[in-house]
């Protein structure tokens, strides 16, 4: 859409009384924390894996991780959209990559694909 098109549009609807939408930060905020805490409460146990990058003082440390951490870890979480193919992470178990798998496949309506490693 064009500006000109955009700017008749929003003269059109303050003419006709369309209130303005506001963005009320901390109420839209409340509805995404009270999803993430049903999500979280529904999800199974997760394996604890340290993050690979943080960031100190403006900098971006990257972090070495052992190998070992990994090791339990059975199923691999692939999201398949076209040819395209991007690696979402991994899984101890079959149940918990399935339940993931399935809860995205749900919600998003993306395909993911469950990979033994």
């Amino acid at each position: 859409m064009n500006s000109n098109r955009r700017a008749s549009l929003r003269q059109y609807k303050i003419l006709n009384g369309h209130p303005r939408a506001s963005w009320n930060p901390l109420e839209d905020l409340k509805t995404l924390k009270h999803r993430t805490q049903i999500t979280t409460s529904e999800m199974m146990e997760q394996p604890q894996i340290p993050p690979l990058i943080r960031i100190e003082n403006d900098h971006w440390v990257f972090e070495k991780v052992d190998g070992t951490l990994f090791k339990d870890l059975k199923h691999k979480l692939i999201l398949k959209i076209g040819s395209e193919s991007t690696t979402l992470g991994a899984t101890k178990d079959l149940d918990t990559a399935l339940f993931v798998a399935g809860k995205i496949a749900e919600q998003e309506g993306k395909i993911v694909l469950v990979e033994t490693m």
